[in-house]
């Protein structure tokens, strides 16, 4: 039967004081670390008697919950019961998903902010290379018209997969975003991803009809799709915390991610697909009925929605029937409001940029203009700036509307297909009244830009050290190592042993675990943390280096891997958790230069980390590696060398089994 870690969340916050009582909860590989209002109102008793907390302690100003490998599960029973807001990635007491950046933390959104919030936080890591190589795209278009280059050079072919990559696999991307924000594995989540646009699977929505195990699945081109990706990953984290919380946690490792993408991948296929396949075309269906019947309407309702269906990835739904049309007649009108759609939201972000003050949002709105005024590539400006500041996307949109009716009433369209941008305007020509077609686009750019500049928008603080990413909920700054702490204490988050082994008359083995740096070696009990002397997290020793190169001390599996902290599983069932420094976590990555990724195989003497043991001094951190096993319960007896100082990948403890 589960562990009911629901009861133990009640027991803790009880414990605590109570959620009100809470400043800020965090949690790095082993413990749960709280800042309290009055530590004074904690039942340490209690908070002790609770099965799965192995001790507590209070140092450093916080008040820490030692739980040990499975912390991820209480913590994550804690948000679900709490009202107490997710500080993993930002080190602050805002909410990851509480506010946008210009309302307090901890304010309750109706559902259309949070989920803004949600898609500008997935979005923000990856918007500088999106924007990046979107301008890479405008500037081929430009050489391409210049007749610098042509489409069929091997030079076009490679600066057109620099310029595409990254939108073409958007999916793999906001996989790994989406699997931070849902609390998940990152690379599970891109495993789902690439099996979604894998080549062959592909192929297979050119066929008449496809099966899996007999049952039809309509295949969907999932490339450059922005909605169904979050939601698949979504639901696969979902699944990924009932699979944690009920797996054997020697099963969970391996059986966790299995399930999680054998299951996930089809589930989308039968589900997502069809229903976005359906949409797609009952948008195509209703807007050829709209066009014959009032095409002013119709330019109206596309130029105003066709930057919400980028968003919701379903404007793709709209262009075979476009190509169709062109196909048939030689031009299609369809296309008409999808410029001033384009350059009305460049008229949105150029006003934000004119407008803002803070340095951040301009660095990003200048590309972002550029990129959608030449190769019509809006994601950065949406996703970047318009979106998160959410006023600046309402008046792109009313700005495309406008400007999509003036276009249509001229009955423009294009002849050829080409995605709307100032370099494409030529496929415009001769289609309907080219003049109005040129005057809708510019109306649509001004009204926008007018609007932004005069009715305004809430700008975001400059004094905040992150500010469109706090907004987002996720520091910038901290990108990914206190969510590599999650990550790491998600799984059994130690490293096993394997060493040479003896075998004796009695069935004893030895298992040799080896020093993870050069220097003189520290007890246990010496050890500058009440949690590791103490012994809760398992038997083992400290080594005080000598210089930056930390080793794995063992043969085995990397389970999880954070700057400060590595986990490694070996062969024979030990569980080693090398730990670099002291609190070190608080450093969010400075100082260290990872050399071993989560589920890398690495034998004993293999580089795990290079340390600036300087800077980490410098900060006021111990530099001790400290080296436990953290299954020591399980063995006969782990025992310390007895020399004073050690090298690199010499014996530093003996796991008698």
């Amino acid at each position: 039967m589960a562990y009911d870690w629901t009861a133990s969340a009640r027991r803790l916050l009880k414990g605590v004081g109570g959620e009100q009582n809470v400043i800020n909860m965090t949690h790095c590989a082993t413990r749960i670390r709280l800042q309290l209002k009055d530590e004074s109102k904690v039942d340490e008793a209690a908070l002790r008697a609770d099965p799965k907390v192995i001790t507590t302690v209070s140092a450093g100003g916080q008040y820490q919950i030692v739980v040990g490998n499975d912390v991820p599960l209480l913590y994550d029973a804690i948000i679900g019961i709490s009202n107490i807001g997710s500080a993993e990635a930002t080190g602050s007491a805002d909410s990851a998903d509480a506010s946008d950046g210009n309302e307090p933390a901890g304010k309750q959104q109706n559902l259309a902010m949070r989920f803004i919030a949600m898609i500008s936080s997935i979005f923000l890591p990856i918007i500088w290379v999106l924007s990046g190589t979107g301008l890479v795209s405008a500037l081929l278009l430009i050489l391409v018209k210049l007749n610098v280059l042509g489409t069929t050079s091997q030079t076009y072919i490679i600066l057109h997969a620099i310029g595409d990559s990254v939108l073409y696999f958007l999916p793999v991307f906001l996989a790994a975003t989406s699997a931070k924000r849902f609390k998940s594995n990152q690379f599970v989540a891109m495993a789902i991803a690439c099996a979604l646009i894998y080549p062959s699977v592909i192929t297979l929505a050119s066929a008449k009809s496809v099966h899996f195990i007999g049952i039809p699945v309509a295949i969907v081109n999932y490339t450059y799709t922005v909605i169904p990706i979050i939601i698949t990953i979504w639901a696969a984290s979902k699944l990924e915390h009932v699979l944690n919380k009920y797996l054997p946690s020697n099963l969970r490792n391996f059986l966790s991610p299995m399930l999680v993408v054998l299951i996930t991948v089809p589930l989308v296929l039968l589900t997502i697909g069809p229903l976005s396949s359906w949409c797609a075309e009952g948008l195509a269906n209703g807007l050829e009925w709209l066009w014959s019947k009032a095409p002013i309407v119709g330019g109206l309702i596309l130029g105003a929605a066709w930057q919400p269906l980028v968003v919701f990835g379903i404007h793709w739904g709209v262009w075979p029937v476009i190509i169709n049309d062109i196909a048939l007649n030689g031009f299609s009108h369809l296309s008409a409001p999808l410029l001033p759609a384009v350059f009305g939201m460049c008229g949105a972000v150029l006003g934000v940029f004119l407008k803002t003050k803070n340095k951040h949002l301009k660095e990003l709105a200048g590309p972002a203009t550029i990129t959608g005024v030449f190769a019509g590539i809006t994601e950065p400006a949406i996703y970047g700036v318009t979106l998160p500041l959410r006023r600046p996307f309402i008046y792109a949109v009313i700005g495309g509307g406008v400007g999509g009716a003036i276009a249509a009433a001229g009955g423009g369209g294009t002849t050829a297909f080409a995605l709307p941008g100032g370099l494409t305007i030529p496929v415009y020509i001769g289609v309907g009244n080219f003049s109005l077609e040129m005057i809708g686009t510019g109306v649509a750019a001004v009204i926008a830009f007018i609007l932004t500049l005069t009715v305004g928008f809430k700008d975001i603080p400059e004094d905040s050290a992150a500010s469109v990413a706090a907004e987002a909920g996720t520091d910038a700054d901290h990108v990914g190592d206190a969510q590599a702490d999650a990550s790491l204490a998600a799984a059994p988050a130690v490293a096993s042993a394997t060493a040479t082994a003896t075998q004796t008359a009695t069935e004893t083995k030895v298992i040799a675990v080896g020093a993870p740096a050069t220097g003189t070696v520290v007890a246990l009990q010496n050890i500058a943390d009440q949690i590791f002397a103490s012994g809760a997290l398992g038997q083992g020793a400290g080594v005080n280096p000598s210089d930056g190169r930390v080793v794995a001390p063992v043969s085995g599996t990397v389970i999880t891997a954070m700057p400060h902290a590595f986990g490694i599983q070996t062969d024979d069932g030990v569980e080693v958790l090398v730990h670099i420094g002291i609190d070190t976590v608080k450093l969010n990555g400075e100082g260290f230069q990872s050399a071993a990724t989560q589920g890398q195989r690495v034998e004993a003497g293999d580089l795990l980390s290079t340390v600036d043991l300087a800077h980490i001094a410098q900060a006021g951190f111990d530099t001790t590696v400290i080296t436990v096993v953290t299954n020591s319960q399980q063995f006969v007896d782990v025992v310390p060398t007895d020399a004073t100082t050690v090298n690199a990948g010499e014996p530093l403890l003996s796991v008698v089994a």
